[in-house]
């Protein structure tokens, strides 16, 4: 932690004390750390609540590794209801592919839409009434969710059945 906080040597100190990261001058004493944070648990870290603040009691907790990756600066996070989620996460969660979800949001689906259609959909333009539109397009037109439609389609409902039915309870 003070290594990467001084050290200009340090190969990650780009990341720390050259952004501004420092550690509160408590804890230049090990045992004042020691006593603030105490023993470090087997197999956890410290980690920064805050990533854009440094080392100190309030900011500072005990984590695994894996739990820290999901938080770096680098990490794509994306608005999932009210909720800032980290995009790989629920990815898998859903069980679609973090690169699948990317590359839905970049053709301008929605979070949600990204994250709950099966892998196996694959974007494909249907024409119907003289428009052309791809599903998500089509779902959005109609005014239901993705999977909704794409479950109809692939339970062998026609295209002009299952654009033009109306939602049950609706």
């Amino acid at each position: 932690m003070k290594n990467r906080c001084t050290n200009p040597k340090n190969p990650v100190y780009e990341n720390y004390g050259k952004r501004g990261i420092g550690y509160c001058r408590r804890w230049a004493k090990f045992e004042n750390f020691l006593e603030d944070m105490g023993v470090c648990p087997d197999g956890l870290e410290i980690e920064r609540v805050d990533n854009d603040k440094g080392y100190f009691l309030g900011n500072c907790k005990w984590d695994t590794s894996a739990n820290q990756n999901r938080n770096k600066r680098g990490c794509v996070k994306v608005k999932l209801g009210n909720s800032w989620v980290n995009l790989y996460t629920e990815a898998k969660a859903w069980g679609v592919p973090g690169k699948t979800v990317r590359n839905r949001l970049k053709q301008g689906w929605s979070v949600e839409d990204a994250l709950t259609t099966p892998q196996e959909y694959q974007p494909r333009i249907i024409h119907f009434r003289g428009m052309a539109k791809n599903l998500s397009e089509w779902a959005r037109h109609i005014g239901i969710k993705t999977p909704v439609l794409w479950g109809r389609l692939k339970r062998g409902w026609s295209i002009e059945k299952a654009l033009t039915t109306a939602l049950q309870g609706a």
